[in-house]
């Protein structure tokens, strides 16, 4: 379904969209937690949406609930490819579960 986002970016305008989210992960700022951050009190949010033109837009935002400490690092940016969505989020353990969820091919290394 799909319906407006607007998404806030630090040091640039809001990205403003139609479409419709894919897919979001979180990491947990909880060392009992299976997908814990490793910094407590930390965590990172990734989602990756597509627009109803067929784009896709990428979003990370490094969240905090330390004492004095707001959320930080809020990114965005339109990817035309599977690959450039890959290129934004790299190929941590985090982005890698997003790929599984939005059914983004990420292709295999081959040994050398």
């Amino acid at each position: 379904m799909l319906k407006d986002f607007t998404l806030p970016i630090d040091d640039a305008p809001d990205l403003e969209f139609h479409g419709e989210l894919l897919a979001r992960v979180t990491s947990s700022p909880e060392p009992r937690a299976d997908n814990f951050s490793r910094h407590l009190g930390r965590w990172t949010e990734l989602a990756v949406y597509r627009t109803a033109s067929g784009t896709f837009v990428c979003q990370e935002v490094r969240c905090s609930k330390r004492s004095g400490e707001q959320d930080r690092s809020r990114r965005a940016s339109a990817a035309a490819t599977e690959r450039a969505v890959i290129a934004f989020f790299k190929q941590t353990a985090l982005a890698k579960r997003l790929y599984a969820a939005a059914g983004i091919t990420n292709g295999k290394a081959s040994p050398k």
